[in-house]
């Protein structure tokens, strides 16, 4: 469960840090684009993985 909680905390920490990058009025260029669409990409590949994992353990 410690597991499943932390991913949780990790993935919404990286998608709240890119959704503070995107409320400041500085452009963005294609580099910080690329980034902030891996990072949302992986928020929800660690979300997946949080669910997948706590299923995981309601079987036990």
């Amino acid at each position: 469960m410690a597991e499943v909680s932390a991913t949780l905390d990790a993935a919404i920490a990286l998608f709240e840090k890119s959704l503070a990058r995107l409320s400041t009025e500085t452009p963005i260029d294609t580099y910080e684009r690329l980034r902030l669409r891996r990072n949302y990409g992986f928020t929800a590949k660690m979300c997946k993985e949080a669910v997948k994992n706590h299923r995981g353990l309601q079987r036990c």
